[in-house]
């Protein structure tokens, strides 16, 4: 298992870690729409293509809305819409919102990000930049069609992962151990062990070189387009353009959002065949905080 697996998995009344109530959920819920209502407003300004994935695309088939226990927000666009949404987004946006891309001073993720930063979201896996809660944007890019072709670059695609998370974890290091369970401090050393040789080059320089390579093939008609940056990385990230890059408008809680075309597809990738079934409860996510104020 990954390192964030290892995270989720942590006992957080022994960490003391503040694990996040349903009172705090619900107002989770309502920061996570006005600030997806933000985006929609720029991109609709802007005619920019975009669409909620995730978690909150399964919530939106299974429960019309958020999945009751979930505390996060994952947006997909293409790499095309994005580098529109990334010109516009900063002068449009609402004052009180902080957006962050791969490669920007001080900030360790290769996901873009848009933090609310009227709120205090800290977590075990800090950053130098980037405060409260936040949703995620995750880019979709094209793809070789050649099978071979496709395949090298998920290699390489996949060394860059792992050489950024290096990295990354080398510089949260000593707050990780600090949290770790046995098997989470073992695999954090071994992390920072590689981090340590890739040291001769910045993060941010890494995390640029790698956005470089998952951005490599510009062909806006290839059968295949992928989420390198997915919860699957490249080889479990790919699916078929037009059931993923064309869209449609579901409701989701008291609003109307776009999703892909093929809901029921991206499920299935993602969750399984079973995926409309509501899991038992120990099996549920629990999410954790170092500190966390809703300023509410």
């Amino acid at each position: 298992m990954g390192l964030l697996h290892e995270i989720k998995t942590l006992n957080a009344q022994e960490m003391g870690l503040h694990v996040v109530t349903d009172e705090e959920l619900v107002t989770i819920h309502e920061i996570f729409l006005e600030m997806i209502d933000d985006v929609k407003r720029v991109c609709d300004q802007y005619n920019i293509k975009w669409g909620i994935a995730g978690g909150c695309a399964l919530g939106a088939v299974r429960h019309k809305g958020f999945i009751p226990w979930d505390d996060d927000v994952d947006l997909f666009i293409s790499r095309e819409d994005y580098l529109k949404f990334v010109k516009v987004y900063p002068s449009e946006k609402n004052p009180k919102y902080d957006f962050l891309c791969p490669g920007d001073k001080d900030y360790y993720a290769h996901i873009p990000r848009i933090f609310n930063t009227a709120t205090t979201a800290e977590m075990i896996q800090k950053n130098k930049r980037g405060k409260g809660i936040y949703i995620e944007l995750f880019v979709i890019d094209d793809t070789y069609d050649n099978n071979t072709l496709r395949f090298l670059h998920g290699i390489k695609c996949t060394v860059y992962l792992f050489i950024v998370s290096c990295s990354i974890t080398r510089n949260q290091k000593d707050d990780l151990i600090k949290y770790g369970s046995k098997n989470l401090v073992k695999k954090v050393k071994f992390r920072s062990f590689f981090g340590k040789i890739f040291s001769y080059r910045p993060v941010e320089k890494w995390i640029e070189k790698a956005i470089k390579c998952f951005s490599k093939v510009n062909n806006n008609n290839s059968k295949y387009v992928v989420s390198t940056t997915g919860m699957g990385h490249y080889f479990h990230e790919l699916y078929e353009r037009d059931k993923m890059l064309k869209y449609k408008n579901l409701q989701f809680e008291n609003r109307v959002y776009p999703f892909m075309i093929d809901t029921d597809y991206f499920c299935r990738m993602r969750y399984g065949d079973d995926y409309m079934q509501v899991p038992p409860e120990n099996k549920r996510e629990k999410h954790m905080y170092v500190h966390l104020d809703l300023n509410k």
